[in-house]
């Protein structure tokens, strides 16, 4: 077994650490040990919980790139001591390496962060929410794409330099663990005074695992801010044009480049504050005028112009989502007020409507639908992962009440759902009260899922290719009161399935293959169902041939 070395015989030109390196170095360690908990709390954060951990992140990043200039400034006024006799020539080598690459890196990771934040956030930034911080030199007088390019760069070698830093960390505590327990040298005691080499128990060692579980808990334990999802409207008079229209709206479409972690061109859609306020050429709304603001004429580019949003294959926003933008930025572009109180047309408030999936007699119908008096299932929560990972591919996702934990679920996007879409929905199948899916690409096999969501009461899916073989998997349905399977492939022997399923109150059906006969014999049969058959395509002649004009 090694010799432990006296503390005593140990040259003064070799011996611990000053106090104010010791200092420099642990208030660094804490600081990158808060940076990493917080990088991992993030993956699982949103809303004002993200925001918040980012905000801080960056502040936490600009302290690291102050200790460290402080750090080397204080080391090149008082040299660190010489590497012990102990210590081999491949040791010392490997230590002056690992310590050029730390420097690199304490002084590479801000500046990346720093780069990155001022060509990404308008307003510059404010350490830990107080102090003003300037933006990168030169950095924001670069063109608008140089900047966006750039920006990305940024992105990725932050990120590479991050697993960097976590490797070398883990050889530095390695080769730290090495020297104390196994060559049993001063190495570590030179950093942490008053503990003995190959000595377990120590209270000044023992301060170091458990500082970081104390970093850990201060970080993760505490609970995220989040936004209170908001609940349905219960009318089209009552809904919020930019609480419940637009700012959902533009979070599904649009907030994947234009965030607090991903703002290009230094816009982000996190606030109506930052919405505002616009971004790196100045707002993009021009209240009561979406003529003149920049959003909506970007929105309303054909999607091969250049400054046309949103790019690349992301769908483009609807008309009937074009046309509320329309009109909430042509009232004045107000951050909440009721529909009820604004001044729109009777054509927005329908596009409105629509969007929503309300109209002005909703609460009737809800009333008639689930019984004025009805006292709503309580469920367990469901999966909040799931309901963030669906309102992230173009789902709407809201609760019935703060107390019952049921949900409102209405698919938004222009495409079909996929297998994991559909795994997603079943995550939360116990939790959903109504859903919406139009054109999805919903069909027979699928409906075998959805008929085991038991407490679903309104169900439309216009649009889908359902047949009459779709329709016995919703017949045994015992809760539901509404369906609309319009425009899909259902015939009369299904609509005489559906018709006696046990709750059901209302059945649109038109564009089908059903016919009005059909129908009629359906109702007969359950005089307690409303059914909608509308012009059946039977009722429709076929096209005859074109009469040739006469010259």
């Amino acid at each position: 077994m090694s010799k432990i070395e006296d503390p005593s015989t140990i040259p003064s030109d070799r011996g611990r650490y000053s106090t104010v390196a010791i200092a420099f170095h642990w208030a660094t360690a804490a600081a990158i040990g808060l940076q990493v908990f917080m990088g991992w709390r993030m993956e699982e954060a949103d809303g004002l919980g993200r925001a918040s951990l980012l905000s801080l992140h960056k502040s936490v990043g600009i302290t690291i790139l102050l200790l460290t200039a402080g750090r080397l400034i204080w080391r090149k006024m008082n040299p660190p001591p010489q590497a012990l006799p102990a210590h081999s020539e491949a040791e010392r080598k490997m230590a002056r390496w690992a310590h050029g690459g730390f420097y690199a890196l304490l002084l590479g990771l801000p500046l990346t962060g720093w780069a990155l934040s001022s060509m990404t956030q308008s307003g510059g930034l404010r350490l830990f929410s107080v102090l003003p911080w300037p933006n990168f030199p030169l950095l924001r007088m670069l063109p608008g794409k140089t900047q966006d390019s750039l920006s990305e760069v940024m992105d990725s070698t932050h990120t590479a330099l991050v697993w960097i830093m976590l490797a070398l960390l883990a050889l530095h505590v390695l080769g730290a663990l090495k020297h104390h327990f196994i060559s049993r040298d001063f190495t570590l005691s030179r950093m942490i005074r008053g503990v003995t080499p190959g000595q377990f128990a120590s209270a000044r060692l023992a301060a170091v695992p458990l500082a970081a579980i104390g970093l850990w808990g201060a970080v993760t334990l505490p609970k995220l801010p989040e936004a209170k999802p908001r609940p349905a409207p219960a009318s089209l008079a009552s809904a919020d044009l930019y609480l419940d229209v637009v700012q959902p709206m533009l979070n599904r479409r649009c907030t994947s480049c234009h965030s607090d972690g991903d703002a290009r061109g230094a816009f982000s859609l996190a606030s109506y504050e930052s919405l505002s306020r616009g971004g790196r050429d100045g707002p993009v709304l021009v209240p009561g005028d979406p003529a003149k603001s920049d959003l909506y004429q970007r929105i309303t580019l054909a999607h091969t112009e250049e400054r046309a949003m949103p790019q690349g294959q992301r769908p483009a926003l609807k008309p009937a989502e074009a046309e509320a933008l329309a009109a909430w930025i042509a009232i004045g572009a107000p951050g909440h007020g009721a529909i009820g109180s604004l001044r729109l047309s009777d054509k927005q408030k329908q596009t409105v409507g629509e969007l929503l999936g309300v109209g002005e007699t909703t609460a009737a119908k809800g009333a008639a639908l689930t019984g004025a008096q009805e006292v709503l299932p309580v469920v367990a929560k469901a999966d909040p992962e799931a309901i963030r990972t669906l309102e992230g591919t173009g789902f709407v996702v809201r609760p019935v009440s703060n107390v019952s934990n049921l949900l409102d679920v209405n698919f938004t996007e222009n495409r079909e759902l996929t297998a994991t879409d559909y795994a997603n929905l079943a995550k939360i199948g116990t939790q959903v009260r109504t859903l919406s899916i139009f054109q999805g690409g919903v069909n027979d096999a699928e409906l075998k899922l959805i008929a085991s969501f038991h407490n679903l009461v309104r169900l439309r899916l216009a649009g889908n290719p359902i047949t009459d073989s779709g329709a016995s998997q919703l017949q045994g349905m015992k809760s539901l009161r509404e369906l609309t399977l319009a425009e899909s492939e259902l015939g009369d022997a299904g609509l005489q399935q559906l018709a006696s399923a046990p709750a059901l109150q209302r059945l649109y059906v038109w564009k089908t293959r059903a016919t009005k006969a059909g129908a009629d014999l359906a109702k007969a049969q359950h005089p307690g169902v409303k059914i909608v058959v509308g012009l059946a395509r039977a009722d429709v002649p076929a096209p005859g041939p074109m009469m040739q004009p006469v010259n």
